[in-house]
């Protein structure tokens, strides 16, 4: 049952609390973490496996390379970071004389020795000279090469169940522009203006959170029809944020059981709008257990293991729900907010280059909105059979707005990136996808909190505490995905897959580089890499 704080406080905190702690908030296992002990296994993978890291760079510039493609003999691989960094696992059988096989838009494709690959490996831009398939089609123009794309849309981006071997990560940053509190009356001594003002320094200004997993995922590219199996998962993140909002929390709760009566009740009122709060809510209390009550006991660990759980089921539920609703977004799904070959009379389009990825030919077609639809968007169209290799996107518009009685709520950045690869029998299946979305929450408001009693003589209300907030959040948000390998399955064998899953994820207060060796990953950013709890922004008091 949630305390005093939660019902009452945090209607001047919960803006804070909920929105500067959205990831905490939102995700199943906010205060419930499970540390595994891996340090055997990590041993083991080490003995069977070696790394091959570096950072790719432009051989001229000397410019990081970003979403290059790293792949080993066996046609597995890993994409660059966005500052050129990558790691990939080799297979037992690599041998020093093997090679690696690097490819980037507008660079030449080029093969390195194992043995040649150091902390960095430079590649030289392509000389764009047009192949025979590009000179052939050189008098298309853009409206044709997008019909060409929708003729063939069905053949090259099927939506055909498979099993993905993927990787996910959600980075999740807050902070705070402004977070001003006017204290106005207080008719309870211990809720002075010097007490709010310490309550409100120990709130942490700035928060940054990860999540990443290691998965098997089962399914198409629409939303609900997906199945997940998780291999390993791990949240980064200072949980002492948490520690501090349950201090606060405590603080209060033996400010009012100590000034509210037991039959009060509280009236809470924020300009037009209040609520109620009764004295069950104010001061419920946890029964005491009998520790001879066998029976009881035997229950409650019955209720822990349940719980447990339902921990382990939401935690991935929540994964699978968050790349279902990104795999929804997609271009070639009819409700795709990237409308733009479905409504291409909403943009004006031009084919603004011919490039090359790696040793393939592409279209560059730009798509500027007009003012109907929310994205611009670059697409890179394979010349050969017009399937579609990389899509850039970037909203044109605010998406969102709203200002209403002293609440402003802004969603002003959604863009990233989607890349696709050709597999036989397939078609084009995604390989790595990334969006980034930033928005602002801002409340200005009065807060009002009378507690009221029926049952004593006079007037009933007792005591009032009356304050304005003033408060703006920013957040980005930030998931990418790496699809490793893609396996067809039928519906029938589909139908049988039953999700399992017994895995929580190990909370690590510091990146640690040990924690996905023997693994597949997207190279970690320098932002995560030099992320540490110890390390985040206190509040001043």
């Amino acid at each position: 049952m949630p305390s005093i704080l939660l019902r009452v406080i945090l209607l001047i905190l919960s803006l804070i609390s909920s929105l500067f702690l959205h990831a905490q908030t939102a995700d199943p296992l906010s205060k419930n973490h499970t540390e595994q002990d891996s340090s055997a296994k990590k041993i083991s993978q080490r003995l069977q496996r070696e790394t091959l890291s570096s950072v790719l760079l432009d051989s001229l510039t000397k410019s990081p390379i970003a979403y290059a493609s790293i792949v080993l003999k066996n046609n597995q691989g890993v994409i660059t970071n966005e500052e050129g960094a990558f790691s990939i696992q080799l297979p037992q059988d690599m041998q020093l004389s093997d090679s690696v096989t690097v490819s980037s838009m507008g660079y030449e494709k080029k093969q390195f020795l194992l043995s040649a690959v150091g902390d960095t490996l430079l590649i030289a831009s392509k000389e764009i000279v047009l192949n025979g398939v590009i000179v052939s089609n050189k008098n298309l123009n853009a409206q044709e090469i997008v019909l060409k794309i929708k003729e063939k849309l069905s053949q090259n981006h099927p939506q055909k169940l498979t099993t993905k071997r993927l990787f996910f990560r959600a980075s999740e940053t807050q902070y705070m522009s402004k977070m001003d509190v006017d204290f106005k009356k207080s008719s309870i001594g211990a809720l002075n203006e010097k007490f709010i003002d310490s309550v409100m320094g120990l709130i942490p200004r700035n928060g940054a959170y990860f999540t990443e997993i290691l998965a098997d995922l089962h399914g198409d590219y629409t939303e609900k029809n997906q199945k997940i199996k998780l291999i390993k998962a791990s949240k980064l993140y200072d949980k002492e944020n948490e520690v501090s909002f349950e201090g606060i929390e405590k603080k209060f709760d033996e400010i009012f059981e100590q000034n509210v009566k037991k039959d009060s009740y509280l009236k809470v009122k924020s300009g037009w709008f209040s609520t109620k709060v009764s004295s069950d809510e104010l001061f419920y209390k946890e029964a005491a257990i009998d520790s001879s009550n066998v029976a009881l006991l035997d229950s409650l660990a019955a209720l822990k293991k349940e719980q447990e759980l339902k921990r382990k089921e939401s935690f991935a539920s929540y994964r699978k729900n968050r790349m279902g609703r990104l795999f929804k977004r997609l271009f070639f799904n009819e409700d795709s907010p990237f409308d733009f070959l479905f409504k291409d009379n909403r943009y004006e389009i031009r084919l603004e280059d011919f490039t090359y990825l790696g040793a393939l030919p592409v279209y560059q077609l730009r798509f500027t909105s007009k003012g109907r639809s929310d994205y611009d968007a670059v697409l890179y169209v394979n010349a050969d059979d017009f399937g579609v290799v990389r899509l850039d996107f970037k909203n044109s518009q605010i998406l969102k707005k709203v200002k209403l009685l002293g609440f402003s709520y802004v969603n002003y950045l959604s863009e990233g990136k989607a890349f696709f690869t050709k597999r036989e029998d397939l078609g084009y299946q995604l390989s790595y996808l990334e969006e980034t979305a930033a928005e602002k929450v801002g409340i200005k408001r009065p807060i009002k909190i009378i507690e009221k009693n029926k049952n004593t003589r006079g007037r009933r209300k007792q005591n009032e505490l009356i304050v304005a907030i003033d408060f703006e959040i920013n957040s980005q948000n930030k998931n990418e995905i790496v699809v490793f390998s893609h396996k067809a399955i039928d519906q029938e064998a589909f139908k049988t897959i039953k999700e399992d899953n017994k895995i929580l994820p190990t909370y690590l207060p510091k990146y640690d580089p040990n924690f996905w060796e023997g693994y597949n990953i997207i190279e970690p950013n320098t932002a995560i890499k030099s992320f540490s709890a110890a390390s985040q922004t206190k509040p001043n008091n």
